[in-house]
């Protein structure tokens, strides 16, 4: 069985990432955030990728949006594919269909806007896979976490309002057509505005001494600002 855990991240650049929460804090406070919630999110990979005595035992590769070098970047020990399509549901689509291509029984797509997420919601979702076709990770946005799939890519990346609250009810909609019983995921949350934001700051707060290390990078980049910065 060949699994693969996919990230899809856009590369670290002031003005590129987190736009609506540099609307409310800044372009520089927006960056230095995504870049602790890609250290965590590359975490999440490392932790779920090794085995009990810490040797990588599956497949992880890191799917960039960006047309620019990054200079010492987080993801360097993973495999880095760029994402192909014109937009979040084609490049989605054409990940997962190179993923089976090369070989993988099951392909599960994360982003880098969780920086929380614990690494047994993704274990399960792998597990899922063993009895559906399809595994969602809804968020409370209307969006979701996590996409995974086995044996062939679901119909679900066609004529989907992306970046909306709609993402997940239309994705529904596309599956229920197509006759397929998704496995869902537990809710998560996704960091996209100042709300979001706040409720990251308590959550980190309370995580702060977990042995596990679950956003870890992003609960020190808080500490590092001001209480004005937030």
């Amino acid at each position: 069985m060949m699994d693969s855990l996919v990230l899809f991240a856009k590369a670290p650049e002031a003005g590129a990432v987190k736009t609506r929460l540099a609307q409310t804090h800044g372009d520089d406070v927006a960056l230095q955030l995504y870049e602790a919630f890609l250290k965590d999110a590359i975490h999440l990979l490392t932790q779920w990728s090794t085995d009990a005595l810490g040797q990588p035992s599956k497949r992880v590769r890191v799917y960039l949006a960006t047309k620019t070098d990054v200079e010492n970047p987080p993801w360097a020990e993973h495999e880095i594919r760029f994402q192909d399509g014109h937009d979040l549901g084609e490049r989605m689509r054409n990940c997962i269909t190179q993923e089976l291509t090369d070989g993988a029984d099951r392909v599960c797509i994360i982003g880098a806007d969780s920086p929380t997420l614990p690494v047994h919601l993704v274990r399960e979702a792998f597990f899922a896979l063993d009895w559906h076709p399809m595994v969602l990770g809804p968020t409370f946005d209307g969006g979701y976490w996590l996409v995974g799939a086995r044996d062939e890519v679901p119909p679900i990346f066609e004529n989907i309002n992306w970046s909306t609250a709609s993402v997940m009810s239309e994705t529904i909609a596309h599956l229920q057509r197509a006759e397929i019983q998704p496995h869902l995921l537990p809710f998560w949350y996704d960091v996209d505005n100042a709300e979001d934001l706040r409720r990251l700051k308590w959550h980190v707060q309370v995580l702060s001494n977990n042995e596990t290390g679950v956003g870890r990078n992003t609960f020190e980049q808080i500490n590092t600002f001001q209480e004005g910065n937030l």
